[in-house]
Order: structure tokens, then sequence, then C-alpha cells
């Protein structure tokens, strides 16, 4: 089967980590190169947010940390997405909103459960929100190792946009479980 992404080189994209300290976590970036080697694809960032971070070749897909005892080729993930798609509140549509091939529009506010990217530290973690903490505020929950970080966050409402999937051949989706 061919693999056909919907960027290419000089595009903006996202691009995820499993290296300690930053397990789980999405970056902004780039796209600046993409090769074929030993039989992967692998696709070279610039980081938008970490300016002076070395350009590394990453493969597109990668076996994460828990599933590394596993049979080869199982259990992997993709490491690199298209920009996250622009998002509102179901009753803060935009009468006149830009032309756009994806837009996620969320019908409510914030509550526990919700599955989140959290912006801190220069990058977007993923998390559950497991409190709300008042108006602006909520308490997060991250995933474990080795998938995540871990940790409970106090959060600003702010700096979160909803979680979403995104497997290459269905494009953006809510993620499927709200269990970690």
């Amino acid at each position: 089967m061919d693999l056909i992404l919907p960027v290419k080189v000089g595009d903006a994209i996202e691009t995820r980590s499993f290296d300690r300290g930053y397990r789980g976590a999405w970056f902004r970036g780039k796209l600046t190169d993409m090769c074929i080697r030993d039989g992967h694809l692998e696709c070279q960032v610039e980081y938008i947010d970490y300016p002076d971070e070395k350009r590394r070749w990453n493969r597109l897909y990668k076996v994460p940390p828990k599933c590394r005892n596993q049979k080869a080729g199982q259990n992997r993930e993709i490491m690199l997405r298209p920009p996250f798609p622009q998002w509102c509140w179901e009753n803060d549509i935009p009468e006149h909103w830009p032309q756009m091939d994806v837009v996620a529009v969320v019908s409510s506010p914030w509550k526990v459960g919700d599955l989140i990217d959290w912006w801190y530290k220069d990058c977007f973690w993923t998390g559950k929100i497991i409190e709300l903490l008042g108006e602006d505020k909520v308490k997060i929950i991250c995933p474990e190792k080795p998938i995540g970080e871990g940790g409970c966050w106090a959060a600003d409402t702010k700096d979160l946009r909803p979680a979403l999937d995104w497997p290459l051949l269905k494009g953006w989706t809510a993620p499927l479980s709200q269990a970690f």
C-alpha cells in the first residue's frame, strides 16, 4: 500500500515525542525534509517553539515504550500530524469563518472527564480534566510513564484545547476512550 501524507515539505505540522521529560507532548513545527530509510518513512522537523533544537530524523511511526516487548510492528503510533484544526465552542461559531478543510466544534464548556491538550512549556500535553477549580481553572491529570510524564496540574482554561486523534487514514477524530 502506498502511503500518501496530507503534508509536504515546508508545511506546518505537529510532532510528538516519547523522549524522557516530554513523553506524550505535541510540538508545533515545520516539516523540513522526508526520506525512506530502512523501509521506514522518516521526517525532519524544525521546531517553532524550540528554535535552538537540533533537527533530527524521526520515523513517522514509532512503538511506544509500553509496547516495546510486543511483536515488531504492532501498536505503532503516528508521530507527526497536520497542524491542529481551528476550533470553537458551539455557541461561539463565527459568522464569517475562514475557508478551512477541518473545523472542530465543541458542544459544551469544559467538564470533568474531558480529554484535553494543555499548552505548557511551549508544547501541548494530553491530559484529562479531573476537577473544576473555578470559572477559568481546572485540575488535569496527565498519563503516567511510559506514555506520559504523569502528574496533576492546575491549568488555566485559556491554555486548553480539545484532544483530538489523527489516524492517517481517518483524519481528525474525537478520541475513542476517556481512560488513560
